[in-house]
């Protein structure tokens, strides 16, 4: 064949993306296994952080130490969530009315395994499942830890919330994973930032649900309620306020019955 030829370099050309396509496919094969378990212990990682039992600005843990404290203080559960029709007030500019809303009004703990949840869930699109994350501290004390995800600007954000015992008070925050703008969104992964949500409180005075808002700036006066914003990422702190929020509202119906 002529190499000079449009057919020779429509050949090369099919046969390379051929080779290098076989290989990646390979290689990924190859490192599946490793993939899932370097994904599994990134959660534990940042469930331990969010809870309070790892600091690591301070502390130095290998990854055999994290797995085992993870191992020995935390206990996983994977939720059911059901939806129902719910007549609500709302207040539609500036006037109240009656809406029907579909939300979650129950929710039960199954026998799942959390390892099986993503294969159950992708078997069966039609359960709302979730995980939780009961923890026992250091100190003997217990911490509620739920996996929050949402969209921001660029991209779904992944992470963790924990609260205290009285499932109101905010132990800690992490995200593990997103694709925010480094400098502004991303900025939801630093620790000046997460360090804001500590002892906030997820319930106002007469024990309804409010979450948590963040504001525009920093330097805000700052109730229970509110941490400071991010300079530039007004997308980014909206999503997170509307998507903790969505969060907390679906597993506030299983705490109501503890």
């Amino acid at each position: 064949m002529d190499k000079n030829s449009n057919a020779y370099v429509l050949v090369f050309a099919t046969a390379v993306c051929v080779v290098l396509a076989s290989g990646l496919a390979a290689t990924f094969n190859g490192l599946k296994d490793r993939i899932a378990k370097n994904s599994l212990f990134d959660k534990q990682r940042n469930v331990l952080i969010a809870s309070g039992l790892f600091d690591p600005a301070t502390e130095q843990m290998t990854q055999e130490q994290l797995e085992q404290k993870f191992a020995t203080q935390v206990e996983a559960r994977v939720l059911e969530f059901f939806e129902a029709d719910v007549e609500k007030r709302v207040k539609v500019n500036h006037e109240e009315k009656t809406e029907t809303v579909r939300e979650v009004t129950s929710a039960a703990e199954t026998d799942i395994e959390i390892a099986d949840l993503p294969r159950v869930q992708r078997e069966d699109k039609s359960r709302i499942l979730g995980e939780l994350y009961v923890v026992t501290d250091d100190e003997g004390k217990t911490v509620y830890c739920m996996p929050i995800s949402g969209y921001g600007l660029w991209s779904t954000l992944y992470g963790f919330l924990a609260l205290e015992d009285d499932r109101d008070t905010v132990r800690g925050i992490t995200f593990y994973k997103h694709g925010e703008t480094p400098g502004l969104g991303g900025e939801v992964e630093k620790e000046w930032w997460q360090g804001d949500w500590k002892g906030k409180r997820t319930h106002d005075s007469n024990g309804a649900l409010v979450g948590i808002t963040i504001l525009k700036g920093r330097g805000n006066t700052r109730d229970d309620h509110q941490v400071d914003g991010i300079s530039g990422a007004t997308i980014t702190s909206n999503g997170v306020t509307n998507f903790v929020k969505a969060d907390l509202q679906k597993y506030e119906v299983y705490f109501r019955d503890l």
